[in-house]
């Protein structure tokens, strides 16, 4: 039987859940820190500032583990400090929905398991989820820069070749003859 302060893999996700919500609160977003950044370059500029927060992280975290509490960090590191919060929080839900496969208490201390989910396994697996999505939003924004009219990222895959009437009423658009 399992005793009652001994860890589970929800009990780590309730804990990063409410870490990642207070940072919620301050941290700056990823879209607001890149305004000022050509979409072509988003790729490079985010991989740059998670190389330079990257040390600063890794001793706040390990300051967090020991205190349980966040050391002052910059926007920027509050920022990629949000990412890897949530990146945990999926991780160690997705863990604890495994119930049968891998045992649903932790034989590791706590600490030792929020230090796992917010620096090797982001460093791991995180981080890399991460730039995929980024440069597939650079490639749609490429594609998007180079089109003549407006591009709705979001309609990718759409059928181009669709009839100009409105699907609802039959009707053609506005201002047509």
């Amino acid at each position: 039987m399992r005793a009652v302060d001994e860890p589970t893999w929800i009990s780590l996700r309730d804990t990063l859940l409410s870490e990642r919500d207070s940072f919620l609160t301050s941290a700056p977003s990823l879209a607001e820190l890149s305004s000022q950044v050509h979409p072509q370059a988003l790729f490079d500029w985010f991989s740059d500032l998670h190389e330079d927060t990257q040390p600063g992280l890794t001793k706040a975290v390990a300051y967090f583990v020991e205190h349980k509490k966040w050391p002052a960090l910059t926007r920027n590191e509050q920022a990629f400090m949000l990412l890897r919060l949530e990146w945990a929080v999926s991780l160690a839900n997705g863990i604890s929905a495994c119930k049968g496969i891998l045992d649903p208490s932790l034989d590791i201390p706590e600490e030792h398991m929020l230090e796992w989910l917010l620096i090797p396994s982001w460093d791991e697996t995180g981080m890399a989820q991460t730039q995929v999505g980024l440069d597939l939003a650079a490639e749609c924004l490429d594609a998007c820069l180079a089109a003549d009219d407006d591009c709705d990222c979001a309609a990718e895959g759409e059928n181009e070749d669709e009839s100009e009437d409105n699907p609802e009423t039959g009707a053609e658009p506005e201002g047509t003859e």
